[in-house]
């Protein structure tokens, strides 16, 4: 990972965001943990016969964490060549209703079958490290493709309206995978950090950008 020189703050960095820059290694950590699994799943036979809906698997590892899976476009995960990667990082709210729960979940499935009709999705991972932690990792074509994904209308429903109501914080990772997902390097290019005050209708954010 590059020194963040290029450092940009959009929101004051207090003792909780100062917090939250350490963590940034240890996350690619888990987010590199969760590439490997997605290209050992890739070497499966049936991953290769894929059509118009998502394969998904599910994953255990040794600590009894699940990791799921769904690749869309698998061929395109093989290739030697740059991918673009998207880390989610989060915590909720300690304090929520069944209501939120629900719709989460909810979002969350509905989610998973829409990006099948974003062409430049490949994969879609996600691994709870431990209750209300969450990780998820999205590889894809180019920064063309992300966009495509920001303006579908349940990725902003989840970000704008239900996002408030259920997290805590967030932490935005992007970055490249530069020679495919066989050589398990993931290059970080930016992160941004969101935090939710209470009553607040709108995060706080800043951003630390790399030299990658």
């Amino acid at each position: 990972m590059n020194k963040d020189s290029g450092q940009k703050t959009t929101a004051t960095l207090d003792s909780a965001a100062a917090l939250s820059v350490n963590k940034v290694k240890p996350d690619l950590v888990i987010l590199k943990y969760m590439a490997q699994q997605l290209y050992i799943t890739l070497q499966q036979p049936d991953s290769q016969g894929i059509t118009a809906e998502p394969l998904l698997y599910s994953l255990e590892d040794c600590h009894q964490r699940k990791q799921r899976i769904s690749l869309y476009k698998p061929q395109e995960l093989l290739l030697s060549r740059r991918l673009s990667f998207v880390g989610f990082v989060s915590g909720r709210q300690s304090a929520l209703c069944a209501s939120i729960l629900n719709e989460v979940e909810r979002i969350d499935e509905l989610m998973v079958a829409e990006l099948v009709n974003i062409a430049g999705i490949f994969s879609y991972s996600s691994l709870e490290v431990r209750p209300g932690r969450w990780y998820n990792l999205v590889v894809f074509h180019d920064a063309e493709t992300k966009v495509h994904l920001k303006n579908s209308h349940t990725h902003t429903y989840a970000a704008y309206q239900l996002a408030p109501q259920y997290y805590a914080w967030i932490r935005l990772h992007n970055g490249v995978i530069p020679d495919g997902l066989a050589q398990q390097e993931l290059l970080l290019q930016s992160t941004k950090y969101y935090t939710f005050p209470e009553g607040q209708r709108h995060p706080d954010m800043y951003e630390i950008t790399y030299g990658c």
